[in-house]
């Protein structure tokens, strides 16, 4: 069952490979100045590109664009990269890595920066694996690197403790940055703590080139919140389950039951949260739902009653594809842990073929679901569970419990 499940995270993993990256609106500027409007295969970089993918229209062939001869690219009301020849420290801040110099070591590079705020005062991004670097520009001056850097002090000398001789190597931030920040773009009643307060991460730095034009009176442009993120959704999720239950004795056959296929009242509440790359196409999911299968058939052995109640405990992933501004659709797998809530499973017959009750205890199952969500308010879905045995702890017993779920959805936040 798990090899299942894992196959059909390949599944969808090669679906959005192949189906879900799309040429989106766009434009590109060359070196002789000239501006290109286009369709741009929009892969949302996680790390700063030095090259993409365009075409001139719909049916027109892909070509490939480099950073040698483009100055200037973006995806319409998305991102926006601008090359720059810069000087750049690359010093990891990975512990086991650091360096033992406190100064930046520059190196010339030529690189396509992200482009976060533009104004007066820009501010650039650059990613690569574990390295993260920020840029600003005044004026339209040079573009200089915001300076940090983690490093090793060392100690002027080894000291004796009281079981070992050892030397204590501290790690050190340079924090030049700050002072960056306070000589080029002081403004009004700013002081310098308000400077020191920035951390160099995205959301501080451009929280305080905000302030500065707002103190400064100078129009902005701020990039990164022109394709909003609403990265955590919480829903409400009632519906209707349809359910079959057969039970399964593999020494005595006559007393199996099949209680048939029955509807049922199901209540979840979901949290989903978007992963923050890729277009906003891939999330994580997690629910907790109630479901019950409450059932009685008779045969001429007898007659059997079920009584399962449950708490499902859902972990999965969600693939969505986007149709337009307002709707799209979606593929899921998730891996379910199930919880029975006093269930069992009742024979009244001859007492010495049968079970008087038999406890359900249920494994591990998955499901697959696939869905419709209009305004990212309202979703409708169809889920379907294909099988789960709910007889663990018997030997001579298997059972299969199979649902089809028909959810309704609606956001809370």
């Amino acid at each position: 069952m798990q090899k299942n499940f894992l196959i059909l995270l390949s599944l969808l993993c090669c679906l959005h490979v192949h189906a879900q990256i799309t040429f989106d609106p766009g434009y590109f500027i060359d070196n002789e100045g000239k501006k290109t409007t286009c369709l741009i295969k929009n892969l949302d970089w996680d790390n700063n590109p030095t090259q993409f993918t365009y075409k001139l229209t719909e049916s027109d062939a892909p070509q490939t664009a480099t950073i040698e001869r483009v100055r200037e690219f973006g995806v319409l009301n998305f991102s926006k990269y601008l090359r720059h020849t810069v000087q750049m420290d690359r010093s990891s801040d990975q512990p086991s890595q650091l360096s033992e110099v406190k100064d930046p070591e520059f190196q010339e590079e030529t690189l396509f920066l992200k482009t976060l705020i533009e104004g007066k005062a820009s501010l650039f991004a650059y990613r690569e694996g574990n390295l993260r670097r920020f840029f600003y520009q005044m004026d339209g001056g040079e573009v200089k690197q915001l300076v940090y850097k983690s490093y090793i002090k060392k100690p002027k000398e080894a000291y004796y403790s009281a079981t070992q001789y050892t030397t204590a190597n501290e790690i050190k931030q340079n924090n030049k940055y700050r002072q960056q920040l306070w000589i080029d773009m002081r403004c009004g009643e700013m002081t310098m703590r308000d400077a020191e307060r920035v951390s160099y991460t995205k959301n501080s730095l451009i929280k305080f080139f905000h302030g500065y034009h707002e103190c400064a009176n100078a129009p902005y442009e701020n990039f990164d919140i022109k394709y909003k993120r609403d990265l955590f959704k919480l829903r409400l999720r009632p519906g209707m389950n349809a359910s079959s239950l057969v039970l399964t004795n593999h020494i005595l056959p006559h007393r199996s039951a099949d209680f048939g296929m029955k509807w049922n009242f199901r209540m979840g509440v979901e949290g989903e949260v978007t992963l923050p790359f890729l277009k906003n196409k891939w999330a994580i999911t997690g629910e907790v739902s109630y479901q019950s299968f409450q059932e009685e058939m008779s045969s001429e052995a007898g007659i059997g009653r079920v009584d399962y109640q449950s708490i499902e405990y859902l972990f999965g992933v969600r693939h969505y594809f986007f149709l337009n501004e307002q709707s799209k659709v979606y593929l899921s797998a998730a891996y379910i842990f199930d919880s029975p809530l006093s269930s069992h499973s009742t024979f009244y017959g001859n007492p010495s073929f049968y079970d008087p009750n038999l406890e359900i205890r249920t494994f591990n199952s998955f499901s697959l679901g696939g869905g419709y969500t209009f305004k990212d308010r309202y979703s409708l879905e169809v889920k379907f569970d294909p099988d789960r045995g709910v007889l663990k702890n018997y030997a001579y017993w298997t059972s299969s419990y199979r649902t089809i779920s028909f959810i309704f959805a609606y956001k809370l936040i």
